[in-house]
């Protein structure tokens, strides 16, 4: 074990220095050079049949950089779609909100004519739309009840907001007021 300990004195900052290089977060860069040198310790007794233990060394940093990369990115496009997603929710609410005539509020028509047109839906589209809208379910929740997708769920989401738009062009806006679960 002391030759790994000389390994690792000798490679350890050359190994943060290439590694911060590509990672942007100083702890990540720590966490993947640990994670490395770890994993090498494990296997050092192994590691006479490698050939130049400091290019294994950097090929391992390498790969673990990225993977790193790669979570890093993909988890910004996850935020990225959320964002994208709040901002069409966001330019739903404006739309609704402006064509919304408050002068012919009859609760008792609206709740008819916004059920008639919900039960006019595709069968799926209905389930889907009721379970989120009137029921107050997630999406992920849905998707998990149904079997489905979450991108499903969305598509069907998608189709009934557009059916109904068409469907309610005049009380549109209070379908989205009145569908939506209460916030407490």
């Amino acid at each position: 074990m002391k030759s790994f300990k000389r390994f690792y004195e000798a490679n350890y900052f050359r190994a943060m220095n290439f590694t911060r290089q590509y990672i942007l977060s100083r702890e990540d860069t720590e966490d993947i050079v640990q994670s490395v040198f770890l994993t090498l310790y494990e296997r050092w007794g192994h590691m006479e049949d490698v050939s130049n233990p400091v290019a294994y060394l950097f090929t391992s940093l390498k790969n673990e950089s990225l993977k790193h990369i790669s979570q890093e990115s993909l988890l910004r496009q996850a935020q990225k779609d959320i964002n994208e997603r709040e901002l069409f929710d966001l330019k739903l609410s404006y739309s609704a909100l402006s064509q919304l005539d408050t002068s012919n509020i009859d609760d008792n028509e609206i709740y008819r004519r916004i059920y008639e047109s919900i039960d006019k839906l595709p069968e799926k589209c209905r389930r889907i739309f009721v379970m989120s809208k009137m029921e107050g379910k997630k999406q992920k929740e849905i998707a998990d009840i149904l079997g489905i997708s979450r991108n499903t769920v969305e598509a069907q989401m998608g189709i009934a907001y557009h059916k109904l738009r068409k469907e309610l062009k005049d009380l549109f806006p209070m379908l989205l007021v009145l569908l939506n679960p209460i916030i407490q």
